[in-house]
């Protein structure tokens, strides 16, 4: 009998590389998956909170290029430490691996979470300017922002009010100087009154072209307010004479004045609503 050989049989090392690599198509695809994914937060993270005038594309697309760097350099470095520890895996594949890419997340997260910390402060001391610095510009379009979400529960409750000055015509027309008319008129100005309350204990802005707003809205509700208080005073002045409507020639005078103050009141609000809120929305974003 012929001795058994002892000496090992050596695998062809291109043989032994294909097998690890002949992998599932559905392992594969969830690898490119999951590259991808990467890819695309380290992107964001290495993009930094975005400015002001930056798109979401241009700070994907820099912080890809700076996310790829940190990688490289990552990966570079865990290279060297495998070569001292005589693993004998190459540079590529040390850099595509999931060490060295869980670990360029871990660093780009921390970065961002001190960059988002680092702006936040910044933005808390700017003053609000729409055309300084990246901090000021943050600062104004959160304050007007802010406005925004004040301001808009004021406008519906005055748009709501003076709407139903359509109904208080009709009726004034169909029954005349009743006393339903006459407190639809009381309730329309105290409408009118109680978002006029509403917008006067709200914090001024520090941005003049929205406070300009404000004042053009305080004014058109106070027209309104009035033209409703001489509605009221005018009819029932007519009630107290005994008088028809069209007969009573200084209620009808007190009518026509509201007649002029609302007419007033309502090209204020729809400039306001026509064009200065675009306006402020294009410049600010704030609706």
């Amino acid at each position: 009998m012929e001795p058994v050989s002892e000496t090992p049989v050596e695998v062809n090392p291109s043989t032994s590389e294909a097998s690890r690599r002949r992998q599932p198509a559905w392992y594969r695809a969830l690898q490119a998956l999951g590259y991808g994914a990467a890819l695309i937060v380290g992107a964001r993270l290495a993009g930094g909170p975005k400015e002001v005038d930056e798109s979401l594309p241009m700070n994907l697309a820099t912080g890809a290029v700076a996310g790829i760097l940190a990688l490289v350099v990552v990966g570079t470095v865990g290279y060297w430490i495998a070569r001292y520890r005589r693993t004998g895996r190459s540079w590529r594949r040390v850099v595509v691996g999931k060490v060295a890419i869980i670990t360029t997340l871990v660093l780009l997260a921390l970065s961002f979470s001190g960059r988002v910390a680092t702006q936040e402060e910044a933005v808390e001391r700017a003053a609000p300017n729409p055309s300084g610095t990246s901090s000021e510009r943050i600062r104004a379009n959160r304050e007007a922002a802010q406005w925004g979400r004040t301001r808009g529960p004021v406008l519906l409750s005055y748009s709501a009010a003076v709407q139903r000055n359509g109904a208080f015509i009709r009726r004034l027309t169909n029954e005349g100087n009743s006393a339903g008319v006459r407190a639809l008129a009381s309730r329309i100005q105290g409408g009118i009154d109680a978002a006029r309350a509403q917008l006067a204990v709200l914090p001024q802005t520090p941005l003049a072209d929205l406070e300009r707003v404000d004042r053009d809205l305080l004014r058109a509700m106070r027209l309104a307010s009035s033209a409703f208080s001489d509605y009221n005073a005018g009819l029932r002045a007519n009630a107290a004479s005994g008088l028809a409507l069209a007969d009573d020639e200084s209620s009808l005078a007190l009518l026509d004045a509201g007649d002029a103050k609302l007419n007033r009141a309502a090209r204020i609000f729809l400039t306001i609503q026509t064009k200065r809120l675009p306006a402020l929305d294009a410049k600010y974003g704030i609706r």
